[in-house]
Parts: C-alpha cells; sequence; structure tokens
C-alpha cells in the first residue's frame, strides 16, 4: 500500500514550507523534508526540534533532541523534553527489547556479576562473553546487539572511558536515540561523562560500596 505524502508533492525543500506541512498535520511529509533538511544544514538546531516533533518513534525523537541540544546545550527546553522522554517508564519499556553491556576487559568479572545478577532478576541482557558463540563474527555480533537492545548500560571506571571502541558503542546508542544508563564499577572523573557528546540523563547507579544496593536501584529502573 502506498503511503499517502500529497503535502510533498512539487514542495520545495525549505524550512518554511516543512513547518507549514507539519502544521496541517501531514507529519508523513513533513519528516521527509525535515530529514532532507538537516542533511543539507546539521547545524540547524530549530530544524532538528521540529524533526522530533514529527518523528515516528520515541528512540527518534530522542535522538533529533539530543542533536538540537549539542547545538544549543543551555536550552533548557530541549533539555526538559528530552527528560520527559526518560521517564523509569520509558527506561522499562525499553529494558524488553534488551539490555546491552557496555565494559571493557579490565571490569569482565563485575560485568559478568551484574549480568548474572540481572538475568536472575528475569531482565534480558546480553553480554558478549556470553552471548557470542565462538564461530561468529565478534564485530557482527556486536553490531547486531547494539541494534536490537533498547538499553545500554555503560560500566564506568578509568579504563572504560578511556576505551575507543566503547566510545564507539556509546555513539551509536546515542545517535540512535536509545537510552543509556551509567553504572559507576571504580573511582571515574565526573567531566568524563561528558566524553563524545553524551546526554546522560540519570545520576550514575553506584555499586562501588554496596553492590545489593547498586543492584535494587538497577532493577527499580529496568522493570
Amino acid at each position: 500500500m502506498r503511503v499517502p505524502t500529497t503535502g510533498l508533492k512539487n514542495t520545495p525543500l525549505t524550512f518554511e514550507n516543512a513547518v507549514a506541512l507539519a502544521r496541517k498535520g501531514d507529519t508523513i511529509a513533513a519528516r521527509l523534508l525535515f530529514k532532507q533538511l538537516v542533511v543539507q544544514e546539521p547545524d540547524n538546531a530549530l530544524a532538528w526540534v521540529w524533526l522530533a516533533f514529527v518523528a515516528s518513534t520515541i528512540e527518534e525523537k530522542r535522538a533529533a533532541l539530543r542533536k538540537a541540544l549539542s547545538l544549543t546545550p543551555e536550552d533548557r527546553r530541549i533539555s526538559d523534553a528530552l527528560t520527559r522522554l526518560t521517564t523509569p517508564q520509558h527506561i522499562a519499556q525499553a529494558a524488553e527489547a534488551g539490555v546491552f553491556i557496555s565494559y571493557t576487559r579490565t571490569d569482565e568479572l563485575f560485568a559478568v556479576n551484574l549480568t548474572e545478577s540481572l538475568r536472575t532478576a528475569g531482565i534480558n541482557v546480553w553480554l558478549d562473553v556470553t552471548d557470542v558463540p565462538e564461530d561468529v563474527d565478534w564485530k557482527s555480533a556486536v553490531l547486531s546487539a547494539l541494534t536490537h537492545s533498547g538499553v545500554m548500560l555503560m560500566i564506568l571506571s578509568p579504563s572504560a572511558l578511556q576505551s575507543p571502541d566503547l566510545r564507539a558503542e556509546r555513539q551509536q546508542f546515542t545517535i540512535s536515540g536509545k537510552i543509556i544508563l551509567p553504572v559507576i564499577y571504580q573511582t571515574y572523573e565526573t567531566d568524563s561523562l561528558k566524553v563524545g557528546n553524551l546526554d546522560v540523563r540519570y545520576t550514575p547507579i553506584d555499586f562501588r560500596q554496596d553492590y545489593t544496593s547498586g543492584l535494587q536501584q538497577l532493577l527499580k529502573l529496568l522493570i
């Protein structure tokens, strides 16, 4: 079945025309124009905000708002809009698609223990050391897991924050509009959370002093 986009026919690619289509309620046509517009004008924060307004999925809304916020970091309205799209209800719903564990090898023992605890609680968790068969390409498996998972647990430690591979994983999740929950495993520099312009909506869940307390706090968000 062909999707009707009558408002798009012979419509010049301008911001004003895209806004007019959105206000008329032709979100399909408006979305197509805004997607083209942000490619041509990637620094147009207002175009990204409008793209979020007409987006068809919550992930697309987050992704567009994150881009807009990176261009106008002092805009509280955009920041508040992102926060409203990252409530505990949103997190629990996203976690149903799967939880991806992002960690470095030096933190593997903690990552495995955390994975086992979450699985015992009924959480669908993906961890490379337990979920990548020997005959499967590791990078392909990670990419597939990143694509299908709805939430990333970002295990923070000095080595993790220096890893280019983990930075790439986090960046992919961010631009996909998915949710990242930071978990503190070792002491780290707070400013390091800003590496790669990551958008983190939640205070890191702290496992440093009390593992059980940290786990309970995490489960409240995921279930």
